[in-house]
């Protein structure tokens, strides 16, 4: 036990040259005037301080209650200086290099550069405040846009435009507009969507266009509300709301289309229905003098009957069979049939007349005058106005 105490002694008065002891309580390794608000003053030019190294399961594994501000060099598992702190526990003081530290706030005094490395956020942070919102902010003295750009491949980059008042973005004409702008840019086209307010006349507006320098197959425009639907069109309200809602019901006309001196044609035609003022119809014909005037061809239906009615939509009918004329009535006045035996003979039942008189039946068959008719109703017979 002797030995043991003058070998302490001997080595406190070895290591005396270097550890010095003041009157106020500091302690200094290499320097004869430690520090006066330090308990220890550690000086060197080619030295430093080793900690203990320990690996992640002896760190952990030490003995509880382990005292605040204890440190540690972890040589495993995410290496570095590890210290312990009363509420976190063993907490990394930097996770090295490869991850970056953890800036925490600070009132910059130059620019940030991330080379090739990004701001990125989980499940569990955010940049903003708790509800996971991004803002930039910036308060300018002059005019300006914020640009949120996709890095450049050849021509083609996309751009976010946040555009403060009185700053030209792409795509406007005057310096009152302001707003969001989402652009992309290919083949010397613009391409996005924008939303914006203004100054002057329209107050707001927003809009989806295409330049026509973009290489692509054209422009789309898509809303989705929940009502969407196939044949649908978008509806707005009193408060200029749009909704999409059904194609409405046609509506009865309150009074008359006046064409004035113009035609109904089709799409790229040139001549159609002209309408005179006192009802004449022209088709194809412009100032028809006539009820119906028709500068063309007529077709009107023609089939084969071997038995049944002649229907309300004949026009000509290859009798080929015993057959009957509908009644006459109010309904078909004016109505005009022609009817031709195929080649035998048939009989025709319907309330004929002629100069002659009124008959039930009509026969027709190969002879010169029986070879067909043509009959027309005026409401109470069907007068045959010529026989074949």
């Amino acid at each position: 036990m002797i030995h043991k105490y003058l070998l302490a002694a001997l080595l406190l008065t070895a290591a005396a040259p270097a550890a010095l002891a003041q009157t106020t309580g500091s302690v200094g390794i290499g320097t004869a005037t430690p520090n006066a608000k330090a308990a220890l003053d550690v000086t060197a030019t080619d030295k430093g301080v080793l900690v203990p190294r320990l690996t992640q399961a002896q760190r952990t594994a030490i003995a509880a209650p382990v005292p605040v501000g204890l440190l540690v060099y972890q040589t495993d598992g995410t290496p570095g200086f590890w210290y312990y702190e009363a509420t976190a526990g063993w907490t990394s003081l930097s996770a090295g290099s490869s991850t970056g530290d953890n800036l925490g706030n600070h009132s910059a005094t130059q620019t940030l550069n991330l080379n090739e490395q990004r701001l990125l956020g989980t499940v569990g942070t955010s940049l903003g405040d708790s509800t996971a919102q991004v803002e930039l902010n910036a308060s300018v003295g002059t005019q300006s846009t914020a640009l949120i750009t996709r890095s450049s491949f050849g021509a083609r980059y996309s751009r976010v435009i946040l555009s403060g008042y009185g700053k030209l973005p792409e795509g406007t004409s005057t310096a009152n507009d302001y707003g969001i702008w989402a652009t992309a840019y290919r083949g010397g086209g613009w391409a996005g969507f924008f939303s914006a307010g203004s100054t002057t006349t329209p107050l707001r507006w927003v809009g989806i266009c295409q330049n026509p320098g973009y290489n692509g197959t054209g422009s789309a425009i898509r809303i989705v509300d929940g009502t969407q639907g196939a044949g649908k069109v978008l509806m707005s309200d009193g408060s200029g709301y749009g909704t999409w809602q059904p194609v409405p019901a046609p509506t009865t006309a309150g009074g008359n289309f006046n064409l004035g001196s113009y035609s109904l044609v089709g799409n790229g035609g040139s001549a159609g229905i002209a309408i005179s003022n006192t009802g004449n119809v022209g088709i194809g014909a412009a100032g028809p003098t006539s009820t119906l005037q028709v500068a063309g061809s007529v077709a009107a239906r023609i089939r084969t009957l071997s038995s049944g009615s002649v229907a309300d939509n004949d026009y000509t009918v290859l009798v080929g069979g015993s057959i009957a004329l509908p009644a006459p009535s109010a309904a078909n006045t004016g109505r005009i049939h022609n009817l031709l035996t195929t080649g035998g003979g048939y009989v025709v039942t319907g309330v004929f007349r002629d100069a002659s008189g009124a008959f039930g039946t009509y026969g027709l068959n190969n002879s010169a005058g029986a070879r067909g008719i043509v009959v027309q109703s005026d409401g109470t017979n069907w007068w045959i106005i010529s026989r074949q």
